[in-house]
């Protein structure tokens, strides 16, 4: 199959964000299939000549980068969150539009596989589809416009009602819709209750890279030898909600074996910093975001990994990156939210949550992680474990395969 995979937030392997349609891509040329990644400039640096469209070969694969300004945002402290926020809609409608004049150009593609969000690459997709006839697959990695609503990302209801009926156009338009998690499954079969067509394809690991981590010269250099080191990794967000950690540094102050570690920068960052500062807190340190490259290192140097969220049920549901990050490094893992994460973890005996925002339970179970050093190490195998079946992306390439191939061939059966 001839198969342009569209994902305006690609990122290979070596850099700042999780590798899904690397992977994906890579095996998938692997058995045989010709791919194309159709990406925008956010994560792909670009030559200051480059045309609007840029053809590339990126660690193997072949890569069109549409040049639309998203690369502003690869240095701006708002990040990732930004760019999804209301303030980057120019730029993504803009790729929306190239991207789609580039489809309806290109050699025709027998599939399209479109990941979501930004809502706006359904857009080319969709221009694919009604004018040149060429399926497209849906995945979803967040429900969008309802999570962005939630975190006050989209605060107009005009837009946000245009972005709930793009969504629902696209759930209806295409051959398959790929979900990562079953509560992501369940919300949209809600919508389209009567086209069985949604399947779950997991979120990966990233096995290889995470396989080699080396934690002991950095816990040297920074004088954590004998200390007990709670890590977060990742954006400096609202919705990070990095207060449940310092609130536990703050009762913690007194007890020297207690480290908390924030790596990652953002536009909360600089307000976490002064809020360190006002509270005399010299057990939280603050670390520039590192390289993907070099994050095995990191999550090898840390004893506990942790991710909060601010209170927001929505992101519950939510399926980042750096939790299966944390279980390829072989850590244990303390959510301060429930959710299918949350059973996840437990389920497999990786990790633990708690009820939403639960101040005193993450502090117990923080407590708890430190006083036994076996229950951790159990914890960490089962992680593993955890990563290299359950999240392995071989495991689901089949699977994908499969959906990408009932696509092409529903399209070609005659009309009813």
């Amino acid at each position: 199959m001839r198969i342009v995979y569209l994902d305006a937030d690609f990122a290979f392997a070596t850099h700042d964000s999780g590798p899904r349609s690397y992977a994906f891509a890579r095996r998938l040329i692997a058995r045989g299939h010709e791919v194309m990644l159709l990406t925008s400039d956010r994560r792909v640096e670009t030559p200051a000549d480059a045309q609007r469209v840029w053809p590339t070969e990126i660690e193997g694969v072949g890569v069109t980068v549409v040049n639309v300004g998203l690369g502003r945002c690869r240095g701006s402290p708002v990040g990732r969150e930004a760019c999804r926020s209301t303030s980057g809609l120019r730029h993504h409608l803009l790729f929306a539009w190239a991207a789609a004049a580039y489809l309806l150009r290109c050699q025709r593609p027998d599939v399209v596989y479109v990941t979501s969000p930004p809502l706006s690459a359904i857009v080319p997709a969709l221009a694919a589809r009604w004018l040149r006839g060429v399926p497209f697959v849906l995945e979803v990695r967040e429900i969008w416009p309802e999570v962005a609503q939630s975190m006050d990302l989209i605060r107009s209801r005009v837009l946000g009602f245009v972005l709930r009926r793009l969504a629902l156009l696209g759930y209806r338009r295409a051959a398959a819709v790929v979900a990562l998690t079953e509560a992501a499954v369940n919300h949209i079969q809600a919508d389209i209750p009567l086209m069985p067509k949604v399947v779950r394809i997991g979120v990966c690991c990233d096995i290889e890279l995470f396989a080699g981590g080396d934690g002991t010269e950095i816990r040297r250099r920074q004088g954590w030898t004998d200390k007990f080191v709670c890590l977060h990794a990742g954006p400096m967000v609202r919705s990070a909600g990095l207060e449940a950690i310092l609130r536990v540094a703050d009762v913690l102050r007194e007890d020297e074996q207690f480290i908390f570690w924030l790596v990652g920068d953002g536009d909360q960052r600089a307000a976490l910093e002064g809020n360190v500062r006002d509270r005399e807190l010299h057990n939280v340190f603050f670390w520039d975001a590192v390289p993907r490259a070099q994050l095995p290192d990191v999550l090898a140097a840390a004893d506990l990994c942790l991710l909060t969220v601010r209170h927001c049920r929505a992101l519950e549901q939510s399926s980042g990156d750096r939790l299966f990050d944390y279980l390829a490094a072989g850590k244990p893992v303390l959510l301060n939210y429930s959710g299918w994460q949350r059973d996840l973890l437990e389920e497999h005996g990786a990790g633990r949550g708690t009820l939403l925002s639960h101040h005193g339970e993450f502090f117990e179970h923080i407590c708890q992680l430190c006083d036994r050093p076996d229950l951790r190490a159990q914890m960490a195998a089962n992680a593993r474990q955890l990563a290299q079946t359950a999240c392995h992306p071989d495991r689901w390439v089949p699977r994908l395969e499969q959906v990408l191939i009932s696509a092409v061939s529903q399209s070609h059966r005659p009309a009813a």
